[in-house]
């Protein structure tokens, strides 16, 4: 069995091209990637902002279980 030495070697460069090239366009979708995503709505705000949150203002009856099961499904929250 003939072995060619620079068809071996030709072999092990378009492989390693290949390799370099895939992890290179890997790293290109990552960063497009992290660039297209959508900040996080419960991140801890920047700056000097303050992050609110008022569950019930004037402190009556909480809501029954349906009641929050409807607005939740209403709002989509």
């Amino acid at each position: 069995m003939v072995v060619s030495l620079r068809r071996m070697l030709r072999r092990l460069l378009f492989a390693a091209l290949f390799l370099v090239l895939t992890l290179v366009i890997a790293a290109a979708f990552r960063l497009l990637a992290e660039w297209l995503r959508m900040p996080d709505p419960y991140a801890a705000p920047l700056g000097r902002a303050v992050k609110v949150f008022v569950n019930d203002p004037d402190g009556g009856p909480s809501p029954s279980v349906l009641d929050r099961l409807r607005l939740f499904y209403l709002t989509g929250d």
